[in-house]
């Protein structure tokens, strides 16, 4: 017998969720940093490159990840966390 959460994210698995639904979230963000202690700056990048890409073949939904990835590109660009390129996206602000 389906649950109404089960058919809720089948009918929603074409969208990416954006919404908390990490359990224990504060608790994964400790452990993200704690897996970087020790690590150069290259490693730490090597580390978070290895870590999307294992993911994104755990998710492996190309349309889910490209809608993660386009997220994350208009967070880090509307969150003034660029190095200030024109990503030519018009914000509707003057």
């Amino acid at each position: 017998m389906k649950t109404a959460d089960s058919v809720e994210r089948q009918a929603n698995s074409d969208r990416l969720i954006l919404t908390p639904n990490l359990p224990d979230p504060d608790g994964f963000y400790d452990e993200l940093l704690h897996a970087h202690d020790g690590l150069s700056k290259e490693q730490s990048d090597d580390l978070n490159a290895r870590l999307v890409l294992l993911l994104c073949n755990h998710i492996g939904d190309r349309g889910i990840i490209t809608q993660a990835l386009n997220a994350a590109r208009d967070s880090s660009t509307t969150t003034g966390t660029t190095t200030g390129t024109d990503t030519g996206t018009d914000t509707g602000k003057s």
